[in-house]
């Protein structure tokens, strides 16, 4: 049993009809040559023995009596995977728009709150997507309040094997059983967590007094300039990606020394923007920026330990014509607010942001809309394991994530690594931009820019 981290519980309070605060991967499988279906029950199966080693698997909400507090994560005594599962197939023809389409109904539906925060679908019928016989697909969403991008990495990891032929020990699925608290304990424990403030605001003044100076040392984020992605958002969700190989990532990156696959990415994203509002004769003279989280987690593989980030805001350089003068640029930038990333203490962050009562978060949370507009989009990049992964024997062969909409910020970017090839995936919806196969084939017009600068001109990369 444990609270609710203040960033964590801003998710739940953020979460409306029309704003569902899930994360989710889509991931296809391969079963191999002779391999068969992977069937449902073995899926069950596997998730069973193994969700005792994913916390936020078994564990579902309990809310305090008169919020005094952050809800509470305890056992759920009757967790049963197969609540969690269901099975769907893609109509005729079976194609990338049907998987799309599905995907985005499945990303706007909320995760119900009577049971832990996680659900599954297994997805038959992929005909038409140059893929392995009997190819299938899972879509698996969990709720941001209970993980960011490198715990959902860290999940992934536990469900999946490094071999095909599945022979790690399952370990007892036993999850361990909690002592039930009444309304009246909790009422308590949080009467007796308030009179306590004025003594934890004491002890937390060594934090205040460090934030208070790294705040005095980082340049105050900037106005961003509003644009069409910057909307009210419907309640529907559309997503699309390409797929690009690490290797040619890598290589555009000797356009500008030092420059990591990040900043390429990032200039990848920031000409397609240039590109897109161009068309639709809405270019503004200001560079759009956008929120990168950066993870503290201490653990690459941990599945416990909620959100644990910072952030750094870097312009996008949708001003500059010229893709290398772009990525020199984003460069700079992002060096500098990475320095400055650095200096925050992620510790003392959570100890001031722990201060906070839970009624004060939530009203943050639920007006996060009414802030000023410091940024237009997120660009999270999530470093996936650089070798196959199995599922009940089946091969990985294709990841894409997708992160959550908020008001305002009505396009998300996850940018994710796995066994040699990156897939940046873009998350919207219909009333933000209507028409994403432009958007995308300004991704593909860009990235083939990029690559045509090298030294080579990079004709051995295809393009998706």
């Amino acid at each position: 049993m444990r609270s609710l981290s203040a960033i964590d519980a801003s998710f739940l309070y953020a979460e409306s009809d029309r704003a569902p605060m899930h994360v989710a991967a889509l991931q296809i499988y391969d079963p191999g040559p002779g391999g068969g279906d992977v069937g449902l029950d073995d899926i069950v199966e596997l998730i069973t023995n193994r969700a005792h080693l994913i916390d936020c698997f078994h564990s579902r909400l309990l809310a305090t009596p008169l919020r005094l507090d952050h809800p509470l994560w305890v056992n759920d005594p009757a967790f049963d995977a197969r609540r969690h599962l269901r099975e769907e197939t893609l109509p005729a023809p079976g194609d990338w728009q049907a998987l799309r389409e599905l995907a985005g109904r499945l990303m706007a539906e909320p995760l119900p709150r009577d049971r832990p925060l996680w659900h599954m679908c297994v997805i038959r019928g992929l005909h038409r997507l140059d893929l392995p016989e009997n190819a299938f697909a899972v879509f698996t969403r969990i709720h941001h309040a209970a993980v960011d991008g490198v715990a959902g990495i860290g999940v992934t990891a536990a469900l999946h094997d490094l071999q095909p032929d599945n022979n790690v020990v399952q370990m007892p699925a036993r999850i361990e059983d909690e002592e039930d608290l009444d309304a009246t304990q909790l009422t308590i424990a949080g009467l007796w967590k308030e009179m306590l403030r004025p003594w934890r605001t004491l002890a937390a003044l060594p934090a205040l007094r460090r934030l208070a100076g790294s705040a005095r040392a980082t340049r105050p984020p900037q106005p961003a300039p509003r644009t069409r992605i910057n909307r009210r958002l419907s309640g529907d969700r559309c997503f699309d990606a390409i797929r690009i190989p690490l290797a040619q990532l890598k290589d555009c990156e000797q356009l500008t020394g030092g420059a990591t696959v990040n900043d390429v990415v990032l200039t990848l994203i920031g000409g397609a923007l240039r590109r897109y509002l161009q068309h639709h004769g809405e270019l503004p003279q200001k560079s759009l920026a956008a929120m990168v989280p950066i993870s503290t987690h201490t653990n690459a593989l941990s599945t416990n330990t909620g959100n644990q980030v910072t952030q750094m805001i870097v312009p996008l350089g949708t001003n500059e014509a010229n893709a290398g003068d772009r990525m020199a640029h984003i460069h700079a930038r992002t060096e500098q607010a990475k320095a400055a990333a650095g200096q925050m203490d992620a510790d003392a962050i959570d100890t001031v942001t722990a201060l906070a009562p839970a009624v004060a978060v939530e009203f943050a949370a639920k007006n996060l809309p009414l802030a000023p507009l410091v940024f237009n989009t997120v660009v999270t990049n999530v470093k996936g394991p650089p070798i196959p992964l199995y599922l009940c024997g089946a091969r990985m062969i294709r990841a894409y994530g997708m992160g959550p909409l908020v008001d305002k910020l009505g396009i998300f970017h996850t940018v994710l690594s796995y066994d040699g090839e990156v897939t940046l995936t873009v998350l919207t919806c219909s009333s933000v931009m209507p028409d994403l196969d432009v958007y995308v084939d300004c991704l593909r017009s860009e990235l083939e820019t990029l690559s045509n600068k090298l030294p080579e001109a990079g004709s051995e990369y295809g393009y998706s």
